[in-house]
């Protein structure tokens, strides 16, 4: 993808996708974006305890459009051995 942009981006079920697979079109040059979710369904599902803890299990979607709702299921960024 060296060199590619991606001038519109369009997420589709961005209510079920971890922030960084949304992340990654974005900083790839992303003029416009769109997502396109419904916050009460599902959500990211995470395996992995240590990355539902450092905050994973919450979508873009749901950090952008329902702020409340973000902070109160947001854990802060733990110690990096955690991941380990």
């Amino acid at each position: 993808l060296d060199g590619f942009r991606f001038e519109q981006v369009l997420i589709d079920e961005a209510t079920q996708a971890m922030e960084p697979e949304c992340l990654v079109p974005i900083v790839m040059g992303a003029k416009k974006l769109m997502l396109v979710g419904d916050q009460c369904q599902l959500g990211p599902v995470v395996m992995c305890k240590e990355a539902a803890k450092a905050g994973l299990s919450q979508s873009l979607f749901v950090a952008t459009h329902c702020p409340q709702e973000a902070r109160q299921t947001r854990s802060p960024v733990p110690d990096a051995s955690v991941l380990e």
